[in-house]
């Protein structure tokens, strides 16, 4: 319920908060209001965790504010935190971990030794808690931008820059342009691999049947005693 709230509201280009409003919520009495159990954040869950935990773990993890938290893979999740331009759209699918961002901006060059414009350059955040970190970059991460994109990961700040350098024939025709930027971590089924999947399945079904139906008028006993897919004239 939750991820379809925070989807609805990133869908629609909303500025929204979030918080806990009841820190005193427990896991039997949600937060002990109108039967709800909406926060995200729960004081006894933390002392059940820490409790769990040997001394030394507990010491180390006592100052990290997601101890104690709930449902945080809903709540931690990509955004643009600054766009070089107008949004158009910015979705985001949990299952993929697929973050797609669109806007629109006017033509430019941007490559340059001192580095691009900070005006023209896009900030995203992209949490290590979804897209993991490395000290070469985020591990298993896929990335596409529109032509002429650049990037640069901050792994250190869970940072993902994106500015776009166009040639001279976009600069001179183009008014504006859209831009679009995919990051994801987990790739989609292919609809066309699952339909084959299916189809060859049924295929191999109904020859299985076919089979046994033929032992049976041949033989007098089915190929394969399977009563639930007999026929019984």
């Amino acid at each position: 319920m939750l991820n379809a709230l925070i989807s609805a509201m990133e869908a629609s280009l909303v500025h929204f908060n979030l918080w806990a409003y009841n820190p005193l919520n427990r896991n039997d009495v949600g937060d002990d209001w109108n039967a709800e159990s909406f926060s995200w954040y729960s004081e006894d869950n933390r002392k059940k965790a820490l409790a769990a935990m040997s001394g030394a773990a507990a010491a180390v993890q006592a100052a990290n504010p997601d101890v104690g938290a709930r449902l945080l893979d809903v709540l931690v999740r990509p955004y643009a935190i600054a766009t070089a331009g107008q949004p158009l759209s910015s979705t985001f699918e949990r299952s993929t971990a697929l973050f797609t961002h669109r806007f629109r901006d006017k033509p430019g060059r941007t490559d340059s030794d001192s580095g691009p414009p900070l005006d023209r350059v896009t900030e995203i955040f992209l949490p290590e808690r979804i897209y993991g970190s490395t000290a070469t970059g985020p591990k298993g991460v896929k990335w596409q931008l529109s032509p002429g994109g650049r990037y640069f990961f901050d792994h250190a700040r869970q940072r993902l820059f994106i500015w776009f350098h166009d040639n001279d024939e976009t600069i001179h025709y183009r008014k504006d342009i859209t831009r679009r930027i995919d990051v994801w971590v987990h790739e989609a089924d292919d609809p066309k691999f699952v339909m084959w999947t299916v189809f060859i399945g049924l295929v191999a079904m109904a020859l299985f049947v076919l089979v046994n139906e033929l032992s049976r008028h041949y033989t007098g006993h089915y190929w394969v005693d399977f009563p639930m897919l007999q026929y019984n004239a």
